[in-house]
């Protein structure tokens, strides 16, 4: 009998894999933590596609050869709009975080109830820690392909010829003065 076309393939039949829920220790504070990682998908269904793409951008443009880890640590940090970007690390730990329950951070202060425990109120770095686990940061620095080498290495010289502050000369065949 000839092999089915349509058979599932190992990846479709080992996607349930990536989101299963498993235990996580916090390097700083060692708080362990049930976590579940997210995807893309889920990620645009948090309603944090903006930013997701502010992140993207500040993560390629970052030039370092650092891990992916440290570039969205770097990211967040240089973020000219941090609040932004604690936004989206706050609701992708909520979305990922299984226990201890996080709770969205309410609106004043006095609405707080005893004994909920509110993303502000876990460390900053955690959150970090916890948002590279959950969105899987390692997977960012694989999007897209490594640029090839370049022209190597240039000399750094001070007198590089300029072009003269006069109008370029009038080619002969240009007689309507079209190119100057």
């Amino acid at each position: 009998m000839s092999e089915d076309k349509y058979a599932l393939s190992e990846a479709w039949s080992n996607s349930n894999e990536y989101k299963k829920p498993f235990d996580y220790t916090l390097e700083n504070t060692r708080q362990t933590v049930l976590l579940r990682r997210l995807d893309m998908g889920d990620l645009l269904k948090l309603g944090i596609a903006e930013e997701l793409d502010f992140m993207s951008k500040a993560l390629f443009a970052d030039d370092s050869s650092a891990s992916a880890k440290e570039a969205v640590n770097t990211a967040v940090l240089k973020s000219q709009n941090f609040t932004k970007m604690e936004h989206m690390v706050n609701s992708v730990v909520m979305a990922g975080v299984i226990k201890p329950q996080l709770h969205a951070i309410p609106l004043h202060e006095a609405a707080r109830q005893p004994g909920l425990v509110y993303v502000d109120s876990v460390p900053f770095s955690d959150r970090m820690e916890l948002f590279g686990v959950i969105f899987d940061s390692e997977g960012l620095s694989t999007f897209r392909k490594e640029q090839e080498t370049g022209v190597g290495n240039v000399p750094d010289v001070s007198d590089v010829p300029l072009p003269p502050n006069e109008p370029v000369a009038v080619r002969p065949a240009d007689s309507q003065r079209l190119l100057f």
